[in-house]
């Protein structure tokens, strides 16, 4: 039987350094830049859904992508961590269910990069995170729902880096070796500017 694997796209990060722009709707080569992420993660999972503090404009372009709000303490947004708890409380019901999730902002995820991360999670494991050239890379991380509960720990004792939330479920880690391009991630000018170099000769 094949597993349930949902997508999510974290996007509630502000581009500071692009104006306050929605990253998603960075060009690259003429695309938006969720058009790349999207595209790259959407063959690899069984759903998809975005998870921000507000539905982006860019969301209407999809009949198939589900919304979910990020968490929020005392109103106020947490990041990642508060983006991570939410998909995965939102899917809690499906406890063999699994959350792979992806920055909004990191448009050469590799194919077959969550097959991978599947084949090496065991029974036991709340996470699976890739060490890529000995980084680990915590937004790119395959979940079990199950994990929501240490998540929400995390949180409530303000730990909302992803380093160490994946610390304290215990997350297996597998390393890559990558050419530095399959997890480049845009948050500079000069970022926007090394990927049209890189999608140049890879598109």
């Amino acid at each position: 039987m094949e597993p349930t694997i949902i997508g999510a796209v974290l996007a509630g990060g502000r581009g500071l350094r692009f104006g306050g722009q929605d990253k998603g709707l960075l060009s690259l080569l003429g695309r938006p830049l969720h058009e790349w992420v999207i595209n790259r993660l959407r063959p690899q999972v069984s759903s998809l859904c975005v998870v921000a503090p507000e539905p982006p404009t860019w969301l209407a372009n999809y009949d198939d992508l589900r919304f979910i709000s990020d968490q929020a303490v005392s109103d106020e947004p947490i990041g990642p961590a508060g983006a991570l708890l939410s998909v995965l409380k939102s899917n809690k019901a499906n406890q063999d269910s699994l959350v792979m999730t992806a920055t909004i902002d990191a448009p050469f995820l590799p194919t077959g990069f969550v097959s991978k991360l599947f084949s090496e999670i065991r029974v036991g494991d709340d996470a699976v995170l890739p060490v890529v050239n000995g980084r680990l890379q915590p937004a790119f991380g395959l979940w079990r729902t199950s994990a929501s509960t240490e998540v929400q720990q995390c949180v409530h004792e303000k730990d909302y880096a992803l380093h160490i939330i994946a610390r304290r479920v215990g997350a297996r880690v597998v390393h890559f070796q990558d050419d530095q391009n399959s997890f480049f991630n845009i948050n500079t000018q000069e970022d926007l500017i090394d990927a049209e170099r890189i999608a140049s000769g890879w598109d």
